[in-house]
């Protein structure tokens, strides 16, 4: 009887069924951070945590509500950078100034 596993089989298999190699996958984060889903997932799923572990409700509802604060920060940041990088022109602030 051969007990011995052969890693790279394992990954070729893998590969094989997986419609992309892992090598093939690229998260874009900035896209990520910024959808809503992943906040409310993140909430969905520390809010039942917190419960299970008998932190007062009213410690779930202000962690739950600093979450939401803190991805509405990051998703504005990173919004805000995605527009201005695809502003060429420099700012609105910038452009007035050459206008003068």
């Amino acid at each position: 009887m051969n007990c011995h596993i052969n890693i790279s089989e394992g990954i070729g298999l893998f590969n094989q069924i997986s419609p992309i190699g892992v090598s093939e996958m690229k998260i874009n984060w900035k896209k990520k951070l910024t959808d809503r889903r992943l906040w409310a997932a993140v909430i969905g799923f520390i809010a039942p945590v917190l419960l299970a572990f008998g932190v007062a409700d009213k410690t779930v509802a202000e962690v739950t509500a600093a979450i939401s604060a803190g991805a509405a920060v990051v998703s504005f940041v990173i919004a805000d950078n995605i527009s201005h990088s695809s502003d060429k022109g420099g700012s609105d602030c910038e452009k007035d100034d050459k206008d003068k």
